[in-house]
């Protein structure tokens, strides 16, 4: 490998070529043997110390000084340039880890700054020390030098500025803070109307088609789910499970009464003012007053975990859950009757009606009905880990999102094709109006709207 330690010269360096790093006049050049540095005249040669043997390096890093360190899986070795001696620094991570940190450089002359493999910045102390974990928010995956400040990039599009402030300190000015995953979408046919709900707590509400914001409302805490029974009447669902009913375009929030230790996984409107929720161990609880008082309801799930439920009319109700099972009222929540039993856990289902409809769960599982849940079809979407949400139509047009991204169907399931791959950035939340208007919502805030079929 040839490397020039000054414009216009070269050097030559044996060995085969790993790393390469540089900062301001400084070269560091990383071989399968050695280590050679250059302060722009010549090249210094060193072996690889014994700590190197192992798993192999993740990444090298030299300072303005000309301090380099290498990292590791689960350690790091800094170069004391006076004794030409390698010295071993504690690190946040595992010395058995099998990752490795995201990124590192010198934020100092005595600070390394360390992205670990999770996004959390972790300060070294080159001299003396233990590791100390910054106290800013993680998520971050790249650094980079901008004069005696670092540059910080993170998931969604997020960008930070950071500079030393004392021993173990860091300050951090967020630059952008990046584009707003998207939690749930829900769609008022009736007012024409598509809610998304951001997870740091904004709803916004477009009318169709979406062509721009109707109106914004900031949220009393951020929520993982929302129900929209009418622009006048909606139930939010935190993630620690507590309930909050919002009026007037969401200008008004009540929080419900204390559900009592109950966690709620899904939540449905029967009418105005009346809610029904479910929840582990079989908990169906419910509401007539607008979150006022819970009563609570039986459920013949024999402690299984109730995962979704969807009100079809006020008198047709379908939940799902563990156990492969499936529960059907045909008085508005008051009694339901197990329709479905066995092996596996369903995450999805939507119903075009009280007899006709599909649920979906582990691997890849979809199952359809046309007599109300007497007789089951498999229509599985292979190769997939989980389907988590489902819509079709009276022309068996269908959409499932699973951990792979969104699939669709021409034929009620029989067939299936995915069409929008999560991969980059998974998609968490699908809703249509119908066959034509479909929402589709990602983590990193993407948000698609038009028709997965018309391709």
């Amino acid at each position: 490998m040839e490397l020039a330690s000054r414009l216009h010269e070269r050097g030559r360096v044996t060995g085969r070529p790993l790393a390469l790093a540089a900062a301001g006049k400084h070269l560091a050049a990383l071989t399968d043997s050695s280590i050679f540095v250059s302060s722009g005249v010549g090249w210094r040669h060193m072996e690889l110390p014994e700590a190197c043997a192992g798993p192999p390096m993740c990444f090298i890093r030299i300072s303005d000084q000309g301090d380099v360190a290498l990292f590791f899986h689960g350690r790091v070795l800094l170069l004391d340039k006076a004794k030409q001696e390698w010295k071993r620094v504690g690190t946040p991570w595992a010395s058995n880890s099998e990752a490795c940190p995201r990124d590192g450089l010198f934020l100092d002359e005595q600070t390394l700054l360390v992205i670990d493999d999770k996004g959390d910045i972790w300060l070294l102390d080159r001299h003396h020390g233990e590791p100390v974990k910054a106290f800013v928010e993680g998520g971050w995956v790249r650094a980079a030098r901008q004069g005696k400040s670092c540059l910080l990039v993170g998931n969604r599009s997020r960008t930070g500025q950071a500079e030393a402030a004392g021993v173990g300190r860091i300050r951090l000015n967020v630059l952008f803070p990046g584009q707003r995953a998207i939690r749930d979408l829900q769609v008022d046919p009736v007012s024409r109307t598509v809610y998304r709900l951001f997870a740091d707590g904004v709803l916004e509400a477009s009318s169709l088609p979406v062509n721009g914001t109707s109106w914004v409302a900031r949220l009393p805490t951020p929520a993982r789910s929302l129900r929209v029974n009418s622009s006048d009447e909606m139930a939010l669902l935190t993630e620690d499970s507590r309930v909050f009913f919002g009026q007037d375009r969401g200008r008004r929030w009540t929080e419900a009464a204390p559900l009592n230790s109950i966690r709620i996984n899904d939540m449905g409107w029967i009418r105005r003012g009346e809610l029904l929720a479910v929840g582990p161990a079989g908990s169906l609880i419910a509401t007539r007053d607008g979150g006022k008082t819970w009563e609570q309801r039986l459920l013949p799930a024999n402690g299984a975990d109730l995962r979704r439920i969807q009100v079809v009319t006020p008198r047709s109700v379908y939940i799902i859950g563990e156990r492969r099972q499936v529960f059907v009222s045909r008085d508005g929540g008051k009694s339901f009757l197990s329709v479905l039993k066995g092996e596996g856990t369903l995450n999805a289902l939507y119903f075009i009606d009280e007899q006709e409809g599909w649920v979906g769960g582990e691997d890849g599982a979809v199952l359809h009905t046309t007599d109300g849940g007497a007789t089951w079809t498999a229509c599985p979407i292979t190769g997939t880990k989980m389907v988590r949400d489902l819509w079709f139509d009276r022309k068996l047009r269908g959409a499932a999102l699973s951990d792979l991204g969104l699939h669709v169907t021409h034929d009620g399931g029989n067939t299936w094709e995915l069409v929008e791959s999560g991969a980059g950035c998974g998609w968490s939340a699908f809703a249509c109006r119908d066959a034509t208007t479909c929402f589709l919502g990602g983590e990193c805030g993407r948000f698609m709207v038009g028709s997965p079929w018309a391709r």
